[in-house]
């Protein structure tokens, strides 16, 4: 099987590649928006405009933690970009404790789910 390269990349047809993309994107957004209604909904009221222009620099800072799920991290940059905007710091420390809670209970129900059916599947 051929290996995902950029050199294949470019082989790729262009449909391929501007599917990857969107879907990308796609996902991107999903992030975002479930940030900004989980601040709605801890009463943190800053604007989805001022959310994406911050969420870059909280998903680099996660992506490049050394830690396991960039635990700290994240909260870390979280608390920095909500303080910033001008957010009261005991609700930023509500809101990355909620966010953390709400996002691994979900990766952690998805998981299991995967697991479950992948595990219930009869092997050919």
């Amino acid at each position: 099987p051929e290996h995902l390269s950029f050199r294949s990349l470019s082989s790729m047809k262009n449909t391929i590649v501007a599917e990857l993309f969107l879907s990308a994107f796609v996902c991107y957004l999903a992030a975002v928006l479930g940030s900004w209604i989980l601040l709605r909904a801890v009463e943190i009221h800053v604007t989805f405009t001022q959310l994406l222009m911050f969420f870059p620099v909280i998903s680099i800072m996660a992506t490049i933690s050394f830690t396991p799920g960039g635990i700290g991290i994240q909260e870390a940059s979280w608390f920095g970009v909500l303080v910033y905007l001008g957010v009261e710091p005991q609700q930023v420390a509500e809101f990355v404790v909620v966010r953390r809670i709400i996002f691994e209970s979900v990766l952690f129900t998805l998981c299991t789910i995967g697991y479950v059916t992948y595990a219930t599947i009869p092997s050919k």
